[in-house]
């Protein structure tokens, strides 16, 4: 492949001699650093069905305006988004595809050089961009100090790059595209039609962001074809095909679906039709990001290949990644049907976890010996099936050692053998679980929440959350703590059993203990739940808006408002629904953290 590096031109700050006009402005030449990339072009496709995947084109593309002082602007894909300029006596190239750059070292001393106060946007009313010398740069300007374009009213990277110094690599993708023979990915008009292409491409790169427009997007044509991420690749789905920056895109509206069906013959209301399904729709790679997608579909159900029997939606074992605004659904597998990581880091945020099956742990997330967070995100429906001698354990999220961050979640009408909401157990578990609803989940034990912590040095607490309307088919609890545990500032009300002595949280073993401090505990702390209980426990009715329409923030009478504890809550912190978690909710003038999931917004 033919390379193409060009010398690009930044000022040189430095005193003004003389105040001049913009025209007569001298630019000197700066050091910078362009690399070539070196692949073949011959790229070999992943299973599917465009031929067209090449290595990057670092070259930025025709249709886009370079903001440069100069012919050209080409920077290579393995440039990392570090904000240094490139530097071009480090050129491994064959060519200079550019004409040569002036670099006249004539006696300069009467021209002023500017020295910019560089701004965001390019068009701010409170902000005046000046050089030195007084002269009031244009927006248009403003932007190309930053080799950047005015693109409604803000400075944009050119197409087909983006970062904060734009040096980060993009590849399109579009399923409407007709035929993509001869694109190359870097911008929408030369989109890849298919999303295989593009993971393809970025293999030969370093670090790049995917890019992918609204519609369906299958894998292969076999069970194992997979979406196999690229390590620190980051894949952004919810475009419509036209956006230059990646806040404009709406993934609610422009729903973009990664589809595990590949017969295309699923039932919504079943998983009969999912044998011949993919086994993993997505398997993750080192530090990789995979954000606003619909993953549907996946059925790991192989017990012959290693490692097909995890994670239906998305597998991951030893690579830590990133799952951001995705709605995973109607996926099965023998553990973890929507999600499995293990040996690994985990971080899953704003996602939708909905109608997944496991036939042993995890009907949503399996998990294990990692340290995982899971922020502002829905669990619902999802089922763990076993009867405890073997699987069923946590409907919605399934733990078998490492550490657990729950923070702003709902867990809804989960179900499982054990742990209906959560299910952890083994090794030496870390567990938190913040300003969090659970509600409508059921199991034979701990309708809620099982946690079991077996290192006596590591705990479980429960801070700040709702635990109601949960069900347990026996005699048993709807939440079981085994271990060193603690809750605060929490509400756990009208949860039941089969047998009718409700009892709402049962703790075990001895002499690890679980403590109850500043919450509602329906039946107050029963002698036998072996429960060690503060006088600021309460046993009254919190008084939901309406608990029978799933409504759980508080009424304005109810007695959990400013009764908590604010020395276990962040000064940061926000409720399940991004309120501020300290506010003066009675009026006395004091701002105290409320019990339960939700703060109360006088």
């Amino acid at each position: 492949m033919k390379q193409t590096v060009v010398v690009i031109f930044f000022l040189t700050f430095g005193a003004c001699n003389q105040i001049t006009g913009l025209d007569d402005l001298k630019f000197k030449e700066k050091d910078s650093n362009t690399s070539a990339v070196n692949s073949s072009d011959d790229v070999a496709v992943n299973d599917s069905n465009s031929d067209s995947a090449t290595a990057i084109d670092t070259e930025v593309p025709t249709d886009s305006v370079v903001a440069t002082d100069s012919d050209t602007n080409t920077i290579s894909s393995d440039s990392t988004d570090t904000g240094t300029a490139p530097d071009t006596n480090s050129i491994d190239s064959e060519t200079i595809d550019s004409e040569t750059a002036d670099t006249d070292d004539s006696d300069t001393s009467d021209v002023c050089t500017p020295n910019v106060s560089i701004g965001l946007f390019c068009e701010q009313s409170n902000v005046v961009s000046k050089d030195d010398c007084g002269t009031i740069l244009s927006e248009e300007t403003n932007c190309a100090l930053q080799s950047k374009e005015c693109v409604g009213g803000a400075c944009v990277c050119p197409i087909g790059w983006t970062g904060d110094s734009c040096l980060v690599p993009v590849l399109y993708v579009n399923a409407a595209i007709a035929d993509d023979t001869g694109h190359n990915g870097r911008s929408w008009p030369q989109a890849y039609k298919d999303l295989q292409s593009a993971l393809t491409t970025a293999s030969s790169g370093a670090q790049v962001e995917i890019w992918v427009a609204k519609g369906r997007y299958v894998p292969g044509s076999t069970r194992n074809a997979t979406f196999q991420l690229i390590n620190n690749v980051r894949l952004y789905g919810g475009f419509n095909g036209s956006e230059r920056l990646l806040q404009e895109r709406d993934i609610v509206t422009n729903k973009t679906l990664l589809d595990g069906d590949i017969d295309g013959n699923d039932s919504s209301s079943s998983f009969d039709m999912h044998n011949e399904n993919v086994y993993h729709v997505v398997t993750g790679a080192e530090g990789a990001t995979i954000d606003g997608f619909t993953i549907r579909g996946g059925n790991a159900d192989s017990s012959v290949q290693p490692n097909v029997a995890e994670g239906g939606g998305i597998y991951a074992t030893g690579v830590s990644i990133t799952v951001a605004n995705c709605t995973i659904i109607e996926n099965s597998a023998d553990f973890g049907g929507a999600l499995h990581i293990r040996q690994a880091d985990g971080y899953v945020r704003n996602c939708h976890i909905e109608r997944n099956f496991s036939q042993n742990d995890g009907g949503g997330i399996g998990f294990g010996s990692g340290n995982y967070q899971i922020i502002n995100c829905t669990f619902f429906n999802n089922t763990a099936a076993g009867d405890n001698s073997y699987g069923g354990h946590g409907g919605a999220i399934s733990v078998a050692g490492g550490s657990l961050k729950i923070d702003g979640c709902s867990f809804l009408e989960n179900h499982a053998a054990v742990g209906g909401g959560l299910y952890s157990r083994g090794g030496s578990n870390s567990i938190l679980i913040n300003n969090s609803l659970f509600t409508g989940n059921d199991a034979a034990s701990s309708g809620a929440i099982s946690i079991q912590i077996d290192d006596p040095s590591e705990s479980a607490q429960i801070e700040s959350c709702t635990v109601t309307n949960n069900f347990t088919d026996g005699e048993n609890n709807s939440v079981y703590l085994i271990g060193n545990a603690s809750i605060s500032n929490s509400i756990f009300f009208e949860n039941s059993n089969q047998a009718g002595t409700d009892t709402q949280i049962y703790g075990y073993y001895s002499p690890s203990k679980v403590t109850v401090s500043d919450s509602i505990i329906e039946g107050n702390c029963a002698p036998d739940a072996n429960l060690i209980c503060d006088s600021t426990v309460l046993n009254t009715d919190p008084q939901f808006v309406d608990a029978v329409s799933g409504d759980f923030r508080l009424k304005v009478t109810s007695p959990a408002i400013d009764a908590g504890d604010n020395s276990n809550v962040a000064s940061d912190e926000l409720d399940l629904a991004e309120n501020p978690r300290i506010v003066d909710g009675d009026g006395n003038g004091t701002a105290t953290v409320d019990m339960g999931a939700y703060e109360f917004m006088p």
